[in-house]
């Protein structure tokens, strides 16, 4: 009895696994699934009995391809399809015309969108009326054959709230099901397989039309004749609300889902480039391109130390002299040994602020003359001891006139004592009985105070 309460709950355990792992699988694909689907893509075609631009009837359908149409709520008699491709096991692209008019009003009830929530770029379709949506499987690969009905779970109308020719191409439409057998689909062209997909390519381009109640699949080849934005250029090959065909074309030895067609003019007929929506389906339900792999650059080996000792480093020459000047700087000759006239306080000193001026060329000795002599002219400046002993000799003559000029300036002023900043600042010591008496005349007052 005490082991009974066990057994019920592993009993419990296993009926309740069971019931999962029986359950269907449903929403976007993990990366391992899309992983799946990148592997075992693209393996089979559709039948391709044309060889130009001529469409012929193709006699077998390949089971990815198959039929989604809406019922109209209110008018059983109007309803809407298209052809659908499946691209996973559980999704499938088919055009917008399944669920909604060219005036953008919803099939299943007439009434209008009611529009895009800001910042959305796709548009929901309402639970309500994927419930009337059904997509519809052949049981062969032979027409008119019974077809396998199964209920859309899911649906979003891609990048409709920024279409601005809606009314006339209306859009690309991607939808789930419940999960379903690998049945081959072909892969999606993305950005490692753009490249292949160029203007003149012959692809296979396929339109699903409906008459006496009986759908037919007609196949023509044709080459592409433009590329826009999100569109390919072909020539005419639509009829009225045949979009949603396949346009395949076999790239790297797959099978691959390049455009999905739509309508035109009278001129040409255009098709949905499905590069242009990788990123889109990627984040939508998980179908994605393949990941690029990053390749990692060998490491680099350390290089050996050496073996041989090396060179001993070049000697530098350090020049004792001025160097050479250059054969287009012409120098001024050297001073002719003159005697030196004995310099004055205005000629002595040179300004320094640019030793890089050439010194004045010197004057020639004057001729003998009656006439007095011209002041003598200013010496050339001076490098070395010379220049040092004449700096000297002008500072004492600066300091001798100073003197001069401050004695004049005591016998001129009627002031019994006058002090002059100098007196604070006593270099030579001169002026050391004049701070003596200041001193002692503050001490003196400062005693009385006290």
């Amino acid at each position: 009895m005490k082991f009974q309460p066990i057994i019920h709950y592993l009993l419990l355990i296993v009926v309740v696994t069971n019931g999962d792992a029986q359950q269907p699988m449903t929403g976007r694909l993990t990366p391992e699934e899309n992983a799946e689907r990148l592997r075992t893509c693209g393996a089979t075609t559709l039948d391709r009995p044309s060889t130009d631009a001529v469409p012929l009837e193709a006699g077998n359908w390949q089971i990815w391809l198959s039929y989604v149409e809406i019922n109209n709520a209110k008018d059983p008699s109007n309803t809407g399809g298209a052809a659908a491709n499946m691209i996973s096991p559980r999704h499938f692209l088919t055009s917008s015309q399944v669920v909604m008019n060219n005036d953008r009003t919803w099939r299943w009830n007439s009434e209008k969108v009611a529009g895009c929530v800001n910042g959305e770029n796709h548009l929901k379709v309402p639970s309500e009326i994927l419930s009337s949506t059904k997509l519809l499987f052949h049981n062969s690969h032979v027409n008119y054959i019974q077809w396998n009905e199964r209920p859309v779970k899911r649906a979003v109308i891609l990048n409709y709230c920024k279409m601005a020719y809606f009314n006339n191409t209306q859009a690309v439409m991607v939808a789930e099901v419940e999960d379903t057998p690998n049945r081959g689909f072909p892969c999606l062209v993305d950005a490692t397989t753009a490249m292949h997909v160029k203007i003149e390519d012959s692809v296979d381009v396929y339109t699903l039309i409906l008459r006496r109640n009986n759908h037919y699949l007609l196949h023509r080849k044709l080459n592409i004749t433009g590329n826009g934005i999100d569109m390919f250029f072909f020539p005419v090959f639509h009829e009225f609300n045949t979009r949603g065909g396949p346009i395949i074309k076999q790239i790297q030895d797959k099978w691959t889902l390049i455009a999905l067609g739509t309508v035109g003019n009278e001129k040409y007929s255009l098709a949905f480039n499905i590069s242009t929506l990788e990123k889109d389906l990627c984040d939508e339900v998980g179908v994605c391109g393949p990941t690029p792999t990053r390749v990692v650059p060998p490491p680099v080996a350390s290089a050996a130390p050496p073996t041989t000792q090396p060179p001993p480093p070049a000697e530098i020459f350090i020049p004792t002299q001025n160097p050479a000047p250059p054969p287009d700087v012409q120098q001024p000759s050297p001073p002719a040994p003159t005697p030196e006239p004995v310099p004055t306080p205005a000629t002595a000193v040179t300004s320094s602020n640019h030793p890089e001026a050439p010194p004045p060329l010197p004057t020639p000795p004057p001729e003998p003359s009656t006439e007095a002599p011209p002041p003598p002219a200013a010496p050339p400046a001076r490098r070395g001891e010379d220049a040092e002993t004449d700096y000297d000799d002008y500072e004492m003559f600066l300091k001798r006139k100073k003197e001069k000029e401050e004695a004049e300036m005591y016998e001129n002023e009627d002031t019994d004592l006058l002090i002059s900043k100098d007196d604070f600042n006593d270099c030579d010591g001169r002026r050391g009985g004049l701070q003596s008496l200041l001193l002692g005349f503050f001490v003196f007052y400062w005693f009385l105070s006290e």
